[in-house]
């Protein structure tokens, strides 16, 4: 009889284990991206919408980034899609690394990221992130022992003063990217052309 119930209980225990596991599994599929890890489009916008949540409770300042990798096609075309691949994780664990532990970086598709930067103190703090991802991207990617070139374009949208939901602080975000692209690549640009006075002057210089 001992035996019974202890050989009862064990499968139970197994059945249990074996559940909470595969909830884990669906849990990561569902929210994280298969490639390179990072949180997906969906869990994204899950944190951005609690951090919209309690940036009108607690009045703060928060900013998108919507980060493209530019000419990565070219990579993809030239040495594969496994190339590809390499690069797409290189580049996730790059941005990662520009920004803080308290902030989120998430694969949005393609060769796209996106970052919540969250309780910001004043605009520039998002350019400096912007700059650092660049930077940071800029630097040459080794595959299969040869260099790889690219560079990046980065949108920011500004909570509350461009958007104040998730949808239109994204759309913003994109939009300043693609005008980061048609001003030459390898940038950051606000999504207010009034804020862009610094990043313009930069350039300039540059």
């Amino acid at each position: 009889d001992e035996r019974r119930m202890i050989s009862d209980l064990a499968g139970r225990l197994a059945l249990a284990v074996a559940s909470v596991w595969r909830d884990d599994e669906l849990y990561q599929q569902a929210h994280y991206d298969s490639l390179t890890g990072l949180p997906n489009r969906l869990l994204f916008g899950d944190r951005l919408q609690r951090e919209l949540a309690r940036g009108k409770r607690e009045s703060r300042t928060s900013a998108v980034l919507f980060v493209d990798l530019d000419h990565f096609k070219a990579v993809n075309d030239s040495q594969g899609h496994g190339a590809g691949d390499f690069l797409l994780c290189e580049a996730a664990r790059r941005i990662a690394s520009a920004i803080r532990e308290s902030d989120t970086v998430s694969r949005h598709g393609g060769d796209e990221f996106t970052v919540l930067l969250s309780d910001i103190h004043e605009h520039q703090d998002a350019l400096r992130v912007g700059d650092a991802i660049v930077a940071a991207l800029s630097k040459p990617f080794t595959v299969a022992g040869q260099d790889c070139f690219l560079s990046a374009s980065v949108g920011i949208a500004i909570h509350p003063d461009n958007g104040l939901s998730v949808e239109e602080l994204l759309k913003n975000a994109d939009t300043a990217m693609y005008r980061a692209k048609a001003a030459g690549r390898g940038q950051s640009m606000f999504y207010e052309e009034r804020m862009n006075a610094a990043a313009i002057s930069r350039i300039t210089i540059d």
